[in-house]
């Protein structure tokens, strides 16, 4: 009994230690927008944009609508089913 015990203490705090994890990463990469936001947005003078701002922009946007939940769906919930 207090190895079932141990075992399921073990798996909830590993459960919470990788929800905070994820929700870390969620929002450095939703900081990561904002940032490279006011960067293209600083860059603009008299309609004569930065080409490497405007990248910035473009990958920090992409990165954050593909790999946030890829990152969920490659490392976050097989490690969650495999402490289940």
């Amino acid at each position: 009994m207090k190895k079932v015990r141990n075992k399921y203490k073990l798996y909830k705090s590993f459960s919470t230690t990788l929800t905070f994890a994820l929700s870390v990463y969620a929002a450095l990469m939703i900081l990561n927008l904002i940032g490279s936001m006011a960067y293209f947005a600083g860059t603009v003078d008299n309609n004569i944009t930065d080409n490497k701002s405007a990248v910035g922009f473009i990958l920090a946007f992409i990165y954050l609508i593909v790999l946030t939940p890829c990152s969920y769906l490659c490392w976050f919930r097989p490690l969650y089913k495999a402490f289940r």
